[in-house]
């Protein structure tokens, strides 16, 4: 074989490769796409309908996968409500403003003898809601 044989052959495999097509989308159905917008609209709603300082978010299993929802049960078990995580923005009136909650975290009362000893738990999480919460207040008050 000359020269022009392997050439062509690669050109032929090339051509069969590229020639192949794609299979097609399967085509979702009317109620199908209805459904999933349906579903939106329960997911916004629901949403929605957090009380102030929570928030719905998608519930997961102890390998960290999506809980899905069973139609079964009334509740919506693929949702749950979770307190809303706050942002803190540093300064120096903001500094003073935390200082002070965690002085009254940390200023627990001892415990009577018989009294159920609770430790008490301080996170920034904790401590920023009752920041925001207090601003809050200090503006309605004005």
């Amino acid at each position: 074989m000359g020269p022009a044989g392997p050439c062509s052959l690669n050109i032929k495999a090339m051509a069969e490769e590229t020639s192949k097509k794609k299979p097609r989308r399967k085509r979702r159905s009317k109620a199908e796409i209805a459904a999933e917008k349906a579903a939106k609209v329960e997911v916004t709603q629901l949403k929605e309908s957090a009380p102030e300082g929570f928030e719905y978010t998608r519930a997961r299993d102890e390998g960290g996968h999506f809980v899905k929802d069973d139609p079964e049960t009334p509740e919506n078990e693929a949702w749950v409500l979770k307190e809303k995580e706050v942002e803190l923005e540093f300064g120096s009136s903001y500094e003073k403003e935390i200082d002070e909650i965690i002085q009254e975290k940390e200023e627990v009362p001892e415990p009577e003898p018989e009294a159920k000893v609770v430790p008490v738990t301080s996170s920034l999480s904790d401590i920023a809601n009752r920041f925001k919460r207090r601003r809050a207040e200090r503006r309605a008050n004005r």
